[in-house]
């Protein structure tokens, strides 16, 4: 059995999880998925995305369940933030192994695996896994990117991200816009951004050419604001190219769902970036 709790924000959550199918796949090892929820994401796997069919067991940390080992596992989730398996790695040991190039293919001769991750540790063969918004936020993406044909995805990430705000100043973004409308005259853009001003300058120099989701809540505690994301991050996925934020899980992801490139607006970058 190899154990997945995923951990951090929507895209962190499916760089891990995709990881998870990919290894499990490779070792032959059916795959259970803890997935605890609270300020990072505020709602079960199953609420926004579909369950992948590789997914033998999934356990949500709000859910009441009526075994009592099922009842203790939750307790235990809810207590120390870790699955209920001894030895489990933790996410900052997952990111030192990545840097060392360690083969996760060799926890194989583990009987129990239990990995606690938000990186995309391992991306195994092929493209990255096709993760299926569940049917009602599948819809309200086909209407938001229905006509698109020559738009571009703009993401700016603000908020409390900090690297972003630094090295991917919105001149940036304006300048390659303006580039790209220069070019091809039809160009259009889908705009997801956690920054109200940022759209409202974007809209302001590029009359006609924004679109963006109908604005909802941004709180990452929330249901709402985790389908909020994923619409948008769906929509970025449906343009021919991102143009993405410094140190942004999200620009990236967008990215690898929809097979198109992400080009990162960036000035000044740090000689380290963490991801």
């Amino acid at each position: 059995m190899l154990t997945i709790m995923p951990g951090g924000g929507l895209c962190n959550r499916l760089y891990a999880l995709h990881s998870a199918i990919r290894l499990s796949a490779d070792l032959g090892r059916p795959l259970r998925v803890f997935w605890r929820f609270g300020p990072e994401f505020g709602c079960r796997l199953e609420d926004v995305i579909e369950v992948p069919p590789e997914v033998a067991q999934i356990f949500s940390s709000d859910r009441l369940h009526r075994s009592t080992g099922k009842r203790l596992a939750e307790n235990w989730m809810r207590l120390t933030q870790r699955p209920p398996i001894l030895g489990a790695l933790q996410p900052r040991e997952v990111e030192a192994m990545i840097a060392a190039g360690f083969n996760f293919r060799s926890l194989g001769r583990q009987k129990h695996i239990a990995i606690r991750s938000w990186s995309l540790f391992y991306p195994g063969e092929g493209n990255f896994y096709p993760f299926r918004p569940v049917p009602h936020l599948a819809a309200r993406v086909a209407a938001l990117t229905e006509g698109f044909s020559t738009t571009v995805g703009v993401h700016i990430r603000r908020s409390d991200h900090k690297p972003s705000i630094a090295h991917s100043p919105t001149e940036l973004f304006l300048a390659r816009m303006r580039q790209l409308v220069e070019e091809d005259p039809a160009t259009t853009f889908f705009v997801a951004t956690d920054a109200a001003d940022e759209m409202a300058r974007l809209e302001a120099a590029f009359p006609g050419r924004i679109r963006r989701a109908a604005p909802r809540s941004l709180a990452r505690d929330a249901r709402e604001g985790i389908e909020g994301a994923v619409v948008d991050l769906y929509a970025l996925a449906a343009t021919q190219r991102v143009l993405g934020s410094f140190a942004s899980t999200f620009s990236h992801a967008a990215g690898k769902l929809g097979g198109i490139p992400v080009e990162v607006m960036v000035a000044n970058p740090p000689e380290v970036i963490v991801w």
